[in-house]
């Protein structure tokens, strides 16, 4: 066949139609590409130029506490001081009255209650003598391992051994004495361990084997920051100073 025979052959017509329908494919495939990736640049670019505008006016990303190893002691003191109605905050009962309620206390609002840090081994200790109540607070935001028998301790000496004849059946036993867990998250529970009595306790035969109080679990991401946030609802607008810190407070629990 001549190369003009060639040149006029339908099926060659046909397959140069292919390529060059493949070509325009490609090029058309390859310009909606350049054009999505140039508008994704383009949106980021603008939303990049207004989210530093808004940092700049607002500092809204600026966490201090999070570059600041707070230890579960410094948890404890810095809890204890809120809770305390005679701390530096200057908002008498307020936190400790709202913790209290959000607990289930009974009648939080009546008698004196003291507030010990770090005493006893316990990390916090509220006490009332009248109404008599307890409330024992296990620091946990850094989820440190429980020691055997921890709770279970806490509970024979700060409560039982103050009160031996509780019904810990009734209810107003359970809203007057209270044993609270703080986890940083909700699956963090105490161990089995931390709840069984200590085996050189076994002889007194009328110790139960397990705490026979149940335990409040108040994981600092959603319970804690939760009565936290509503607290500094009711600091004084004009309090910058407590309402700063408690904010920046907040969110290093909100963002464990």
């Amino acid at each position: 066949m001549s190369a003009q025979g060639k040149s006029t052959d339908p099926g060659f017509a046909m397959l140069g139609s292919v390529f060059h329908q493949y070509a325009t494919f490609r090029r058309e495939h390859r310009d909606r590409r350049i054009q999505l990736c140039k508008a994704v640049v383009d949106r980021w670019a603008a939303w990049k130029r207004k989210d530093l505008e808004h940092q700049r006016l607002t500092s809204e990303s600026f966490r201090p506490l999070s570059l600041i190893t707070i230890r579960e002691t410094n948890h404890s003191l810095l809890l204890g001081e809120l809770l305390n109605p005679e701390g530096g905050h200057g908002q008498g009962r307020l936190f400790l009255e709202s913790f209290l309620e959000r607990i289930g206390i009974d009648n939080p609002a009546a008698g004196n209650w003291s507030v010990t840090i770090e005493a006893g081994r316990v990390d916090i200790l509220l006490r009332r003598s009248e109404p008599a109540s307890v409330v024992i607070i296990e620091n946990k935001p850094h989820d440190a391992v429980d020691q055997p028998n921890q709770l279970y301790r806490y509970w024979l000496q700060e409560i039982h051994e103050e009160h031996p004849q509780l019904d810990y059946e009734a209810a107003k036993t359970q809203s007057q004495f209270k044993v609270l867990f703080l986890p940083s998250e909700k699956y963090r529970t105490p161990t089995k361990e931390s709840l069984s009595r200590p085996a050189g306790l076994e002889i007194n035969s009328t110790l139960p084997g397990q705490m026979p109080l149940p335990v409040d679990i108040l994981p600092y991401a959603h319970d804690m920051a939760d009565w936290l946030e509503a607290a500094i609802e009711q600091v004084p607008a004009e309090n910058v100073r407590l309402r700063t810190f408690l904010q920046f407070y907040l969110e290093n629990w909100r963002n464990r």
